[in-house]
């Protein structure tokens, strides 16, 4: 371990102070359950490496709560983050993950409601304000193609190349259709997708819309599939391949999901192609012999 980080090792236990940052950490906890906070130094100081996890634990209750997870076999296993970023400050925490993670909404809502949890009230508001303006206007960008979350700006495209048949829309119905998908956007939280449907289109030309993709999980919101619809004249660019490999780091690094999945028509090798250089695995077949595919998430990053 660096020079730089100063622990404190217990049973069950340990601490640590970040020299860089100036900051204080402990965790403590295993297979059943795990905790992570962060410590003022007052906290910090009460340490000792004598003492037993249940003494440890009562000094970093009083703390700021980064992540936990629970897996003691009275219910489901669940894992919290309270903190998005506390892998960037505990780089070196043996953090688990139990089940599924709880959606911000749930969190945000524990957080408000629990005096346990005070010290995250501040941080949750500017996080939830922060994903509350990305849900607005974020769009992703990977090389040359950038994923847009459509708003009300976008009628004419949308109703021009929605749906995929390519039968234009009123303005009425293009209205609907936005309104449908910023709702879902609104709905999507970490660990829970509902359906993500982004315009895919160029770096060089991002008000013509050239197709569509996302992550429908209406049967399943912790592994939702992956769909793609790019027009005639946009395919076979790469475009699909991108649109794989960047809705794979979405659902990991944004969504935090378990896993995604994928299927084309048996003919449709291009698609099939196009998952396997985006970073899925076939699995198997439909019984007519259109093939499946899954992505499960792991702890890797994905190119910028």
């Amino acid at each position: 371990m660096s020079s730089e980080l100063q622990f404190i090792n217990g049973s069950g236990w340990r601490a640590c102070f970040d020299e860089n940052s100036r900051r204080y950490f402990g965790e403590y906890g295993g297979t059943m359950s795990y905790h992570l906070y962060e410590l003022t130094k007052e906290q910090y100081e009460q340490l000792d490496s004598d003492m037993t996890e249940s003494d440890a634990s009562k000094i970093m209750y009083e703390g700021r709560h980064l992540y936990m997870s629970v897996d003691d076999r009275c219910g489901p296993p669940y894992t919290i983050v309270f903190d998005s970023d506390y892998e960037k400050l505990c780089p070196w925490a043996k953090a688990r993950k139990s089940g599924k993670v709880w959606p911000d909404e749930l969190t945000d809502a524990v957080v408000e409601l629990f005096e346990s949890e005070k010290n995250n009230r501040e941080q949750r508001r500017e996080k939830r304000k922060e994903r509350e303006k990305k849900t607005e206007n974020s769009d992703y960008q990977a090389e040359n193609m950038i994923l847009h979350f459509v708003t009300e700006d976008d009628l004419a495209e949308v109703a021009r190349t929605w749906p995929s048949d390519h039968h234009p829309l009123s303005d009425t119905q293009a209205r609907e259709t936005i309104a449908y998908m910023i709702g879902n956007y609104k709905r999507n939280t970490k660990g829970c997708i509902y359906h993500l449907c982004l315009a895919v289109c160029s770096a060089d030309n991002p008000h013509t819309i050239m197709g569509w993709c996302g992550l429908d999980g209406r049967r399943n919101h912790t592994e939702p599939e992956i769909f793609i619809l790019l027009d005639e004249p946009y395919r076979g660019k790469g475009y699909g391949t991108l649109c794989v490999k960047e809705l794979l780091r979405i659902a990991v690094e944004d969504y935090m999901l378990a896993g995604v999945h994928g299927g084309c028509a048996k003919e449709n090798i291009a698609s099939a192609r196009a998952m396997e250089k985006g970073g899925m695995v076939q699995y198997g077949t439909e019984e007519n012999g259109d093939p499946l595919f899954r992505f499960t998430a792991k702890e890797k990053t994905f190119d910028a």
